[in-house]
């Protein structure tokens, strides 16, 4: 009974990090587009998405984005989700 629930808190949190990961993707295409960008689909996008990626604006990372003349913060935030659901993925598989 206890492996189910772990196996369902984990499938839970593999989908999250799905779903927040393609949210990420859309705040940064629309960060390209300006009236997306500004509508209110867009800031509600980037109010989820903001407090995650502030996260990865440190100093270091910032001066790599700055030469380059992108943020790279998102890409790190979605590597992030990505082996996170790697692992919850290979620890679902184990539990079944």
């Amino acid at each position: 009974m206890l492996r189910y629930l772990f196996f369902y808190f984990l499938l839970i949190v593999h989908y999250i990090a799905y779903i927040y990961g393609l949210l990420i993707v859309v705040d940064a295409l629309f960060s390209w587009v300006d009236f997306l960008y500004r509508s209110v689909v867009g800031k509600l996008i980037n109010r989820i998405v903001n407090p995650y990626i502030a996260l990865f604006r440190i100093k270091p990372i910032m001066k790599i984005s700055y030469s380059f003349g992108i943020d790279l913060s998102p890409l790190i935030g979605i590597l992030l989700l990505w082996i996170i659901q790697n692992i919850t993925f290979r620890l679902m598989v184990q539990i079944l």
